[in-house]
């Protein structure tokens, strides 16, 4: 690196897929003694960036996924930053309710009445593709 002409605000990551590691190779050095012969692609690829490798917090992870067994519906509470689509699964994997939430709203709730008592598995999706999926129970 420092033979090349990178400028000197980039950094090159040297990314590992077998060892899950990513290695800033500007200010560390990267050694592997294979116990076995090393064969194909797709383990290691280098990263060129002016910024810090991170993975983005997940704003999805922060939201309070509950029922209400009284008005039969799942409430969805917390901050929505960007626009989120609610997907109700049964267990056999079947998309039983779609909706789109209200990003101006800190409360939503999904109406199950029409479904019957059982486990089910929502997943949220925001347009970030950032997702979460919680089980709930109706009763």
């Amino acid at each position: 690196i420092t033979a090349s002409n990178l400028p000197t605000n980039v950094d090159v990551y040297l990314e590992d897929n077998v060892a899950n590691t990513n290695t800033l190779l500007n200010t560390n050095t990267y050694v592997l003694t294979p116990s076995t012969d090393l064969n194909g692609t797709g383990r290691f690829f280098l990263h060129f960036t002016n910024n810090v490798l991170a993975i983005p917090d997940n704003s999805l992870n922060d939201l309070n996924i509950y029922t209400n067994q009284n008005e039969r519906v799942v409430i969805i509470a917390g901050e929505l930053k960007t626009k989120t689509t609610a997907r109700l699964y049964d267990l056999q994997g079947r998309l039983v309710i779609t909706t789109l939430l209200n990003t101006n709203s800190r409360l939503q709730k999904i109406n199950t009445t029409n479904l019957s008592t059982g486990i089910y598995i929502i997943k949220l999706n925001d347009k970030n593709h950032q997702n979460i999926t919680r089980k709930i129970i109706l009763k």
